[in-house]
C-alpha cells in the first residue's frame, strides 16, 4: 500500500457493509479495497456483524468510495480521530472502546483490562494481536 502524506492525522472508521456476506470472496474485497487505499495503517472485517473497521489518513468519502468500486456500498457508523492510539493497548484507548461497545470483543477476554488474549483459538476479539495478527496494525 502507498504510505501516508507524513504530517497526515489519522481517523478509525467504523463501516457498515449490508451486502458483506462470506469472508472468501465478499470480506477479501472490502479488506482489499481498504487496505490498498494510501494511508491506511489497520483494517479489519467482521463478517456477522457486516462491519469494517480501518484506520486511516483518508476521508469517508474516500472509503466509502473504494467500497462502492468492488461492489460493496457502505455507510459510516462511527468515526473518531486515530492519532497517538495503539490498537491491542489499554482498553482506554478510543478504538478497542468502540470494538468492544460494538460487540467485537468475546466477553471474558483479558485484553478489556489489558491482559494477555485467553480466549484460544476460536478468538473473535477484533484486536487480538495473538489469534488475529491480520487485524493488527501493521
Amino acid at each position: 500500500r502507498p504510505p501516508p502524506p507524513p504530517g497526515a492525522p489519522t481517523t478509525s472508521l467504523l463501516i457498515s457493509v449490508p451486502d458483506m456476506m462470506c469472508a472468501a470472496s465478499c470480506g477479501s474485497a472490502v479488506r482489499g479495497a481498504l487496505d490498498a487505499l494510501a494511508g491506511t495503517e489497520l483494517v479489519g472485517v467482521n463478517i456477522p456483524r457486516k462491519l469494517a473497521h480501518v484506520r486511516t489518513t483518508q476521508d469517508a468519502s474516500a472509503i466509502l468510495g473504494a467500497l462502492r468500486g468492488v461492489g460493496f456500498p457502505g455507510s459510516v457508523v462511527s468515526e473518531a480521530p486515530g492519532d497517538g492510539i495503539e490498537p491491542a493497548a489499554a482498553p482506554v484507548a478510543a478504538e478497542f472502546a468502540l470494538a468492544d461497545s460494538l460487540g467485537l470483543l468475546v466477553e471474558g477476554c483479558n485484553a478489556r483490562t489489558g491482559g494477555p488474549c485467553n480466549c484460544g483459538p476460536s478468538c473473535m476479539c477484533h484486536f487480538c494481536p495473538e489469534h488475529h495478527p491480520e487485524r493488527s496494525a501493521k
